[in-house]
């Protein structure tokens, strides 16, 4: 099986969000009850203002990535 890295599709902006909940809980990077869940669970916002990128394994979402542009909202 081969890893495909591509850009993610609308109808995946769900699981996006969910994997990114996972991963911040799973390294202890915030508590399940921080309000920043909410933000990390919004795929589709960060879509919106970044490229949102996903790597997928066997026809399942096994990770994600967004790349924000300097001039973006959500650029750090």
């Amino acid at each position: 099986m081969t890893i495909i890295i591509r850009q993610a599709a609308p109808r995946e902006y769900d699981r996006i969000g969910e994997i990114t909940v996972e991963a911040y809980l799973k390294d202890d990077l915030i508590s399940p009850g921080s309000t920043y869940v909410n933000s990390l669970r919004d795929a589709a916002d960060r879509a919106q203002e970044a490229e949102v990128i996903v790597a997928e394994y066997d026809r399942e979402l096994v990770g994600s990535v967004t790349y924000c542009r300097p001039d973006s909202p959500y650029a750090e």
